[in-house]
């Protein structure tokens, strides 16, 4: 048979409950309010935050990141998507001493001419830089690629790049003449008169190569891989100069090369450590000579219609001469 609880027994069990309830909730408040207290009552929502993390708390988390994405990791890769006509193959002659020297691996990519890829062509690039063994500097002219899309941890991004008119000047005589080291015209097939014409005349009759599109070019190294960044526009622009910004631990300038050379060396030293010692040797020699021959001077009435067209390219370069000097200065160099 089923035994029967007295009502004064029930009564007494549930008043015990309740007791003990009412002690679980007041404990538990009291502890949220010296949390919420030691924090500074610095309350929002749910949300509760320590504003400053003793040394014991610091501590901890280095703890936990040993062995985790540490600086000495991150700082093993390096991807210079490199601007073309911006001073790349001098930047590419030091960095080749450099691997040796410094005992890192280079890879220079064989494909130069494709710069915007496709969604699978991206996916696979993104397989091959992640997949290099540290230490290493991987180059190639292409746009910058968005790792965190791809769900993987991006490398150190650098580049180098000079004034727009006289990069664009560069390429149109580089492609048909070359440079002091190969004195060869870079293109197999010209229209009629096309590799005749001049950049004066190219510029004052708007032909497609001196177009705004056409000159849209040191942008879209920045502003990535999305289509909205192949074409001239405001959003682009400030993307570009975000990128930079967030995206870029050190961005140099062809005018200052040896300046350039000198922050590589302090930010990036296990790469770049004796880059300027290593360039001044370099460029003692003649066999290293990459200037452009064939060079045309532009007109100065031809320089400011050429200028006016390339406005949106020369508010980036302004930027980013800027930013350079800033870091130079913040990192003492001379």
């Amino acid at each position: 048979m089923m035994k029967v609880i007295s009502p004064v027994r029930l009564l007494v069990f549930c008043m015990s409950i309740s007791v003990l309830f009412c002690i679980m909730v007041w404990n538990y408040i009291s502890s949220q309010t010296t949390y919420a207290q030691r924090s500074g009552n610095n309350v929002n929502a749910d949300v509760y935050r320590f504003e400053d993390p003793t040394p014991s708390d610091r501590e901890f988390v280095v703890r936990q990141l040993e062995g985790i994405n540490r600086p000495e990791d991150y700082f093993s890769r390096i991807v210079y998507n490199r601007v073309g006509k911006c001073g790349s193959r001098s930047m590419q002659a030091v960095i080749s001493v450099l691997s040796k020297k410094n005992n890192f691996i280079f890879h220079l990519s064989p494909i130069s001419n494709v710069s915007h890829l496709r969604l699978l062509d991206l996916k696979e690039e993104v397989r091959l830089i992640t997949h290099l063994k540290p230490p290493m500097l991987y180059s190639r002219h292409i746009h910058y690629i968005n790792f965190a899309k791809f769900g993987v941890q991006a490398p150190i991004y650098i580049n180098l790049i000079r004034d727009p008119i006289e990069r664009f000047s560069s390429s149109y005589h580089y492609k048909r003449y070359g440079d002091a080291r190969t004195p060869v015209e870079r293109r197999r097939h010209w229209a009629e008169g096309e590799k005749e014409r001049s950049i004066n005349d190219c510029i004052l009759q708007n032909v497609t190569e001196c177009s705004t599109g056409r000159l849209w070019y040191i942008v879209p190294y920045f502003c990535g891989q999305e289509s909205i960044c192949q074409r001239p526009s405001t959003y682009s622009l400030q993307r570009a100069k975000q990128r930079l910004l967030d995206n870029y631990l050190a961005v140099g300038i062809l005018e200052d090369f040896q300046g350039t050379l000198k922050i590589f060396e302090k930010l990036m030293p296990y790469h770049f450590k004796g880059a300027p010692d290593i360039w001044q040797d370099i460029s003692r020699g003649t066999v290293n000579n990459t200037s452009t021959v064939g060079k045309e001077k532009i007109r100065p009435e031809v320089y400011a219609i050429l200028k006016e067209r390339m406005a949106m390219e020369y508010e980036f370069y302004n930027f980013a001469v800027k930013r350079f000097y800033h870091v130079k200065d913040q990192l003492g160099i001379k």
